[in-house]
């Protein structure tokens, strides 16, 4: 599809739409940011987007890419020294500053840790990243950590004490949990214990989707049934059913899965997440995926070539308004679409950050 062949319907929504693309990029590349890298935030800005959650730091098997507390702190001191005087993105603290950027022309990059390793064992260190700008927090990456269960894990036992505490401690400061990568079981509990609602960023449905990164149809109406959201990736392995294993899937076989959350716990629970880094080379992105400890958490499916990596019709952001016209072509009303891009975790955003206890 080329751009004169998308309406003027969806071009008039995406200028209107708070658009958030709910996993994107990782901070490594911030400590070596060139002007021309982060001139990728000026075509974000044109794609219509208007804030991205940014992963800090790099949570990695490859030894070189640390994931600790100093790689942590040096990542956000490079990143927010990158961004500063930016022409074309800021930092998202608050939800004022997304709908800011909307109106200046910028995108907000909103930081999270996929990984508790940062904090180590000291909890006191959640509210010195909040400070720093951290505002979305995992408990787990995959794997056991001190708090809970990865989704990786063969067995789940849920949340340590030490994982009680610190869901306590995300919901004093105002930090949206996200269970992502979390297990079955921890995720239930966290969603049961957090005082707040809590989040699915960047998922899929297990029961469309054969994947340990999958939720379950309980873990993500749970969530929802509380006030959270599923953010459904675009990825091809997030969209690659348990009926057509092997297909490249389309935007449109997206656009299914998305249907089935909606009807599955209502469209103002659902958002998407293209969880693609800009900035990744095809050598990178091989490398990542012949690491047992990396490969393993997409089986039974094949990582597809890095060209394919997300559905067919979307190859970088730029291909945002083909999205939102699918979803036009399958039946969602104006407003709908606007919720689907970004509304609604605008709204989760504003509930949870403006919730301190």
């Amino acid at each position: 599809m080329s751009y004169n062949q998308i309406s003027e319907r969806a071009k008039r929504i995406q200028q209107e739409a708070i658009v958030i693309d709910m996993l994107q990029g990782s901070s490594d590349m911030a400590m070596t940011w060139p002007k021309d890298e982060l001139a990728y935030f000026k075509q974000a800005v044109d794609a219509g987007v208007s804030a991205i959650h940014f992963t800090i730091p790099e949570t990695s098997a490859i030894p070189e890419l640390t994931d600790d507390f100093a790689a942590a702190v040096k990542q956000i001191v490079y990143l927010r020294k990158a961004v500063s005087g930016s022409e074309y993105v800021k930092m998202a603290y608050t939800t004022d500053d997304i709908e800011s950027a909307k109106k200046e022309g910028k995108v907000a990059l909103i930081l999270c840790l996929q990984d508790p390793i940062p904090y180590e064992r000291d909890l006191a260190l959640i509210e010195f990243f909040h400070d720093l700008g951290v505002t979305v927090m995992q408990p787990a990456y995959y794997q056991q950590t001190y708090l809970c269960a990865g989704c990786g894990e063969s067995v789940d036992h849920g949340l340590t004490d030490q994982g009680r505490k610190a869901i306590k401690e995300m919901n004093r400061l105002g930090i949206l949990i996200d269970v992502s990568h979390v297990g079955d079981r921890s995720a239930m509990e966290i969603i049961d214990l957090s005082a707040a609602p809590i989040a699915i960023t960047h998922s899929t449905t297990s029961t469309l989707v054969e994947l340990q990164r999958a939720r379950s149809d309980e873990v993500i109406k749970a969530a929802c049934k509380k006030g959270g959201m599923i953010g459904q990736l675009i990825a091809s392995m997030f969209n690659e059913r348990r009926d057509r294993m092997g297909l490249r899937p389309t935007l449109d076989d997206c656009i299914e899965i998305i249907d089935y959350l909606v009807e599955l716990v209502g469209v103002d629970h659902v958002g998407f997440a293209s969880d693609l880094d800009p900035f990744e080379k095809k050598d990178a992105y091989d490398r990542w995926f012949s690491l047992e400890e990396y490969g393993s958490m997409f089986l039974p499916h094949k990582p597809p070539p890095f060209e394919e990596r997300c559905c067919k019709g979307w190859n970088s952001i730029t291909d945002l308004i083909k999205f939102t016209e699918a979803l036009l072509r399958h039946g969602y009303s104006d407003d709908h679409v606007k919720k689907l891009l970004g509304g609604n975790f605008l709204r989760l955003l504003k509930d949870v950050w403006s919730s301190k206890v």
